[in-house]
């Protein structure tokens, strides 16, 4: 897969932004900065689609509706019952259309990091990604014509990383890699517990990150600096 996609232009202007935010934080402060990408917990972040169909744009959305739980936010794909469809954005958007701005007509899978989508210093200078309101902040690519294997796998992490989970070079606690089993264990057959959440199936197969498997829904106890702490 070709996770982490982002072009050159932009990881060098976030990587230039969080040096000087290291180098402003000083005297061991430097996960508080990390902080100013996260969402405010229990927030809602609207969703819009550049390209593809409804059906996509509604498997899209389903894919990702475990996640949210964890991360005690809503995404809201702006989903109108009576014709189907959900809501859309455009390349010449001057005002945000939502949050996240997925699109899937460029190569590779990406996504800019919780509030970075909404930073418009990254990509200031043009592009088609960045966090302005024409520009996209999440891709999936190819999936309008030929979606791959696992693709809802694919779909989660890229999500999780826009809802506020750092990449690996962005991470300064550790990567995400290292603390989340991204992916069902091959050939894992959804089970629940007798409170609902998802554990091992009975050949010990574990569930991938999305299904929570660490600690109970509506619960983080992540490391990840995008996200804070939530009990039920």
């Amino acid at each position: 897969m070709e996770l982490e996609s982002l072009p050159d232009d932009v990881v060098a202007e976030i990587e230039v932004r969080d040096r000087w935010r290291r180098a402003s934080a000083g005297g061991g402060l430097e996960f508080l900065v990390t902080d100013i990408a996260r969402w405010t917990p229990g927030s809602t972040v609207r969703v819009a689609f550049l390209d593809g169909d409804d059906q996509l744009h509604a498997d899209i959305a389903g894919a990702t509706a475990q996640i949210t739980d964890a991360c005690n936010l809503k995404l809201d794909f702006g989903h109108d019952a009576a014709t189907g469809t959900f809501r859309r954005w455009t390349t010449a958007d001057t005002a945000f259309a939502a949050e996240i701005r997925v699109s899937f007509d460029m190569q590779g899978y990406f996504s800019l990091v919780g509030t970075d989508s909404t930073d418009r210093t990254i990509g200031a200078g043009g592009g088609p990604v960045g966090g302005n309101p024409g520009q996209r902040s999440l891709n999936l690519g190819r999936y309008a014509v030929n979606r791959p294997a696992q693709w809802e796998g694919t779909v989660r992490h890229e999500f999780l990383h826009a809802l506020g989970f750092h990449h690996s070079h962005q991470n300064m606690r550790g990567t995400c890699e290292d603390e989340f089993r991204w992916d069902d264990e091959a050939g894992y057959v959804p089970t629940r517990d007798a409170n609902g959440v998802f554990v091992a199936d009975a050949q010990g197969r574990r569930p991938g990150i999305y299904w929570i498997t660490t600690f109970a829904p509506r619960t983080t106890r992540m490391s990840s600096p995008g996200l804070s702490t939530h009990s039920p």
